[in-house]
């Protein structure tokens, strides 16, 4: 086994409790850190589901994990389209009252909901015309 550890900056649903958690929520393999914020402001939005873009807005809330690279990071870029729809950049957040670096998945988009919060728990779907 490997020993190739990074950090993952989830906002989303691989953030702890929502279903996508599973690719890096392994108990025995990865470690979550905690929650915090993005050092940085950005944007949040969702349409169902969630992307940061790069309009400083607000800090943005994430669950940071760190994750085995060659193990488990595939998985992870696969589930986030990277680099085809969202891109993954190395980025500063405080967790637990400290700096860190980790990996945040990104997408320019422009047609959804913003997130004023920063937090996808606040998310809630707008109803449609029925």
């Amino acid at each position: 086994m490997t020993d190739n550890k990074i950090i993952i900056l989830s906002y989303g649903t691989l953030r702890k409790g929502y279903g996508n958690s599973r690719l890096v929520d392994i108990p025995g393999e990865t470690k979550w850190l905690g929650t915090g914020k993005t050092v940085k402001k950005y944007q949040l939005r969702a349409s169902g589901i969630p992307f940061v873009n790069k309009t400083p807005d607000t800090q943005i809330v994430v669950d940071a994990w760190e994750i085995d690279a060659d193990k488990h990071l595939p998985k992870v870029d696969r589930l986030e389209g990277h680099p085809e729809w969202y891109n993954r950049e190395l980025i500063k957040a405080t967790i637990n009252g400290q700096t860190i670096e980790g990996w945040l998945y990104f997408m320019e988009n422009s047609g959804s909901t913003i997130i004023e919060s920063g937090d996808y728990n606040d998310y809630r779907e707008p109803l449609t015309n029925r």
